[in-house]
């Protein structure tokens, strides 16, 4: 039996051609974002932050493209995945109480947010 093994990744290549492509659609779009790219253990491998882009957005495009990796799933994929189980949804373990009055504003509120302030591609992210 092999004691190591390969996967592939990104090449620092390659991350460099995903940020001008992410700032180029970005350009396109009119609107500033952060820009993360992690490779498959979710270690950073290239980083943009446009111009205008907001400072907190720097955290969340690092987070989300960890987390795309990490879960094997598209971040804008988690909505889908969670929205018919309001415990879920709301961001608490089912085990957890919520307040089911504020759980359909919230719901409206992240579907909104998510279609307007962010974007995730495998292992990208961009958040503005």
């Amino acid at each position: 039996m092999a004691a190591t093994f390969e996967r592939p990744s990104v090449t620092a290549e390659l991350a460099r051609a995903m940020i001008e492509a992410a700032e180029q659609k970005a350009a396109e779009m009119g609107h500033p974002f952060v820009i993360a790219i992690v490779d498959d253990s979710g270690v950073l491998k290239a980083f943009s932050r446009m111009d205008g882009a907001p400072l907190l957005s720097v955290q969340v495009a690092q987070d989300k493209a960890y987390s795309a990796v990490g879960f094997g799933m598209a971040t804008n994929a988690w909505h889908d995945f969670v929205k018919d189980d309001p415990p879920l949804a709301m961001g608490a373990a089912p085990s957890f109480s919520y307040a089911a009055p504020n759980a359909r504003r919230t719901d409206r509120f992240s579907d909104a947010f998510a279609k307007r302030f962010s974007t995730s591609i495998s292992s990208a992210s961009c958040s503005a």
